[in-house]
């Protein structure tokens, strides 16, 4: 195929349309994670049978977590989709401005990203969900299968990363640790995607969705590794002399 302007437009904008029907997926996995605790707790009362990063539906951790995380990326992938649209997507009539517009909402009134990754902390600190987190993930993490030894690897690597930064997390005083609480937050739902990712690619027995999900999967697993390292007392100090504070 010969090069051009128009082809490149063409690429790139079909690269990005590729690119966010994945995040669609990725995402899905986090609500189908709430979808399944209000089904059994409401539906069929039975808390003892939501194997799903939560021993209740009063725990925050896991609700608080997927609201932020999808509330967030949802604004980010819609204001890719209007710029992909051009001049015709800033426009009213085709409605992705109203989209825009309405994306807001989720970060907003459904609890600001800052709020909801209190809530997180607070979740952690009273109830001890961090723990149960942990202890589930690690058991979902041992239950994939010898063919999917390679996944579970860098499972078990993100989930190791992040008890060990929040062990010290543990070190540092509540400023310090409130300061870290999005990224907390936003490490946790990338782990919980990871897990759900894979455990959902190998429950499925038609081939060809499989295959599928297993690139959709291997591209979050390469795009979305943890990376964390706690503030500290210096970070603090220097946040207020931008501020003009000190």
């Amino acid at each position: 195929m010969e090069w051009s302007v128009e082809t490149a437009r063409v690429k790139g904008w079909c690269r990005l349309v590729i690119e966010y029907a994945t995040y669609i997926e990725w995402y899905s996995m986090m609500c189908y994670v709430i979808v399944c605790v209000v089904c059994v707790v409401f539906f069929f009362n039975d808390t003892a049978t939501t194997e799903i990063y939560t021993l209740s539906l009063h725990d925050a951790l896991p609700i608080s977590v997927v609201k932020l995380y999808t509330g967030k990326k949802s604004i980010e992938v819609i204001s890719e989709l209007l710029e992909c649209m051009g001049g015709a997507g800033y426009l009213e009539d085709t409605g992705i401005p109203t989209l825009l517009r309405d994306a807001q909402v989720l970060s907003i009134w459904e609890g600001t990203t800052n709020v909801l990754s209190l809530d997180v902390l607070r979740s952690i600190h009273r109830e001890n969900t961090f723990e149960s987190f942990l202890k589930i993930s690690r058991d979902k993490i041992n239950r994939i299968p010898i063919n999917l030894e390679l996944e579970k690897g860098i499972l078990e690597i993100e989930i190791q990363k992040l008890e060990d930064y929040y062990g010290k997390l543990q070190e540092l005083d509540q400023q310090l640790i409130e300061t870290d609480a999005r990224q907390l937050s936003f490490a946790i739902a990338k782990v919980m995607i990871s897990i759900l990712l894979v455990e959902f690619t190998n429950k499925i027995n038609d081939q060809k969705q499989k295959a599928r999900m297993a690139i959709i999967t291997e591209r979050w697993l390469d795009n979305n590794k943890v990376e964390l390292k706690p503030k500290d007392v210096d970070y603090i100090m220097n946040s207020r002399a931008i501020l003009g504070n000190e």
